[in-house]
């Protein structure tokens, strides 16, 4: 007997413990208001903490503010300059925008 509730309560934790399938109705949507700091390493540890902490919460999706882990600024992927010489920016953390090496 024993054995059964052991058995039943690991289900049953298991179920609650469950996130939502695609074939769900409804799923938990986690919405972020975020103050931009100063640099795009610093807001991308605080977003990986935030999608953690939403995770916990059993969120399903996390949306962020817009722009918010480059404080707005857009960068320009070198496609055809850079890159072809030297295809791995955070192994030339020099010739790169912090947030291609970064993120």
């Amino acid at each position: 007997m024993p054995f059964i509730n052991i058995f039943m309560f690991l289900c049953l934790l298991g179920f609650s413990a469950q996130k939502s399938t695609p074939a769900d109705h409804s799923y938990v949507a986690a919405v972020v208001e975020y103050q931009v700091q100063s640099d795009a390493a610093t807001n991308l540890q605080n977003y990986l903490q935030l999608i953690e902490d939403a995770g916990n919460q059993n969120a399903d999706i996390v949306v962020f503010p817009e722009m918010t882990l480059t404080r707005g600024q857009s960068v320009v992927v070198p496609i055809y300059g850079l890159l072809k010489e030297y295809p791995v920016p955070a192994s030339y953390p020099t010739l790169y925008d912090e947030v291609l090496i970064t993120a």
